[in-house]
């Protein structure tokens, strides 16, 4: 039988060797977060739609640039997760944000008013009252909700550093902004790429802003910009079921961005190595042509690659 001062011992022994034993657990950080945030949570005031904005913030290997997506017609923003998820593996950050998109672009393509596009690429950006068939005011603007969302995310997350998308004065630092699109989205990028000298614009199937009508692009597709044509990109998919390929290869021409003696980089069975074009025509079938753009063909991260990172020349 042992003794009091012995079973002392060996307990303490044992608990050591236990304790040496045991395997540290360290917590292994995600790669990135996600948010899902309403607009009635950013500003009481703007209660209209209902869809939340869907927030990726890059915990590793930060670029520190943002990519402002605006998703197409009636789409909802976490629809384009397959593609927000893919660029924040890479470092951004990303919002795919929930403006007013209930209307159409085609809506617009057999007006005799020649300024009709533009009234509506101004009232759903910065809420100007001045088309007849949509309703969007400055709260529930892309321009103000993009505001309000960034100011959101610095109360709320002031550890993130969301700040630095915000100048010194306040205002949105477009600088270190990719502004991206799907189909209306698209063209809604490549408006705020008029307004605004912004990082790089990506469009998605888009823009599609054809007057039938006066059969040419229309009037902002043809203004001058403040973001460098070298800049700007677009995807699109000969077979597109809802605008035209001819009249996206018409846009793309008026946007400056296609020469009409340019030869298209066809996606289809080349090697994705070779792209240098800005307009990029993929053949690629998997559902909607329409959506291919943006959707999970394997091919498709090789071609986002290198219209979000390429370094192109003026």
């Amino acid at each position: 039988m042992i003794s009091m001062r012995t079973f002392l011992i060996l307990l303490l022994f044992f608990s050591l060797l236990f304790s040496s034993c045991q395997t540290t657990i360290v917590p292994i950080e995600q790669p990135f977060s996600t948010e899902l945030i309403k607009p009635v949570q950013v500003d009481l005031r703007d209660s209209i739609g209902l869809h939340e904005h869907y927030v990726l913030r890059a915990n590793s290997n930060r670029r520190n640039q943002l990519v402002l997506f605006l998703g197409g017609t009636s789409s909802v923003p976490k629809h384009y997760s397959y593609l927000c998820e893919f660029l924040v593996n890479k470092g951004f950050d990303v919002i795919s944000l929930s403006y007013l998109n209930s209307v159409s672009t085609l809506a617009f393509k057999d007006l005799s008013d020649s300024l009709a596009f533009t009234r509506f690429r101004e009232e759903v950006t910065f809420g100007t009252p001045i088309s007849p068939l949509v309703q969007v005011d400055s709260l529930s603007s892309i321009y103000s909700r993009v505001s309000k969302l960034l100011n959101y995310l610095i109360k709320t997350h002031p550890e993130s550093n969301w700040s630095i998308y915000l100048t010194s004065s306040g205002e949105i630092d477009w600088s270190k902004i990719a502004v991206s699109g799907h189909s209306q989205g698209a063209g809604h990028a490549c408006f705020l790429g008029k307004k605004f000298h912004v990082q790089r614009v990506v469009m998605f199937a888009g823009p599609n802003d054809y007057s039938t009508y006066f059969k040419r692009p229309a009037s902002w597709l043809r203004a001058q910009g403040r973001t460098p044509l070298f800049k700007q990109f677009s995807i699109i998919h000969p077979q597109d079921e809802y605008v035209p390929y001819e009249w996206q290869l018409e846009n793309l021409k008026g946007l400056g961005i296609l020469r009409s003696n340019d030869s298209l980089f066809q996606a289809a069975n080349e090697n994705l190595q070779l792209i240098r074009h800005q307009v990029i025509s993929v053949g690629f079938n998997l559902g909607s042509p329409h959506a291919v753009p943006v959707g999970s063909h394997p091919s498709m991260p090789a071609i986002w690659s290198y219209v979000f990172f390429s370094h192109q020349n003026p």
